[in-house]
C-alpha cells in the first residue's frame, strides 16, 4: 500500500536529508530512483523513491539490500540523464512537505543555481518526480503528461 502523508512526514524526519550531497542517481525501473547521498555527519547513504505504483514509497536503503541497486535499467532514460547532468553534485539545503499532502520538496543548491526536486507520491497519473528552477518553472519530469500541463518549460 502507498504511503500516506503522515508516514511520509515520519520517514523524512528520520532521514539526514538536509545538508546531504547527491553524489549519484540511478534509475532502477520505470517508476523508481535511487539517490546516493553523503551527509557530513551521517556519512554515505542511499535513498529509494518509487512513484506512480500502488506501492509508492520513500525509504533509506542500508545493509545487503544496497547490492540490489545494481539491477538498474540497461538504457538510460531522458530523466536520469537530466538528473546526472543537472542534479548530481547538488546539496540539499531545505526539505519540506506541504501540509497533509503526499508530496515532498527538496531545495537543492547546484553549481550556483537553486533547483527544487518535487516527489509526488500519488497513485496513478498524479504521481511524478519533477525538477523545477528557482522560479518553479519545470525543467524536467519523470513522466511527461502534456494533457495535464506537465512538460518541460
Amino acid at each position: 500500500m502507498s504511503l500516506n502523508w503522515r508516514e511520509i512526514a515520519l520517514i523524512t524526519a528520520e532521514l539526514p536529508l538536509e545538508g546531504s550531497i547527491i553524489q549519484r542517481v540511478h534509475q532502477i525501473g520505470f517508476h523508481a530512483l535511487v539517490l546516493e547521498l553523503h551527509h557530513p555527519s551521517a556519512g554515505p547513504w542511499e535513498l529509494f523513491a518509487e512513484v506512480g505504483t500502488p506501492e509508492a514509497r520513500l525509504h533509506r536503503i542500508s545493509g545487503p539490500a544496497r547490492q540490489k541497486r545494481k539491477q538498474k535499467t540497461e538504457k538510460l532514460q531522458r530523466f536520469i540523464q537530466f538528473l546526472r547532468a543537472h542534479v548530481e553534485g547538488g546539496r540539499v539545503t531545505a526539505v519540506w512537505q506541504p501540509a497533509q499532502d503526499r508530496m515532498l520538496v527538496l531545495r537543492l543548491a547546484v553549481r550556483g543555481n537553486t533547483l527544487h526536486m518535487i516527489f509526488r507520491f500519488y497513485s496513478g497519473p498524479g504521481a511524478n518526480i519533477i525538477v523545477c528552477d528557482d522560479s518553479m518553472v519545470i525543467m524536467e519530469l519523470l513522466f511527461r503528461r502534456p494533457a495535464r500541463s506537465e512538460s518541460a518549460g
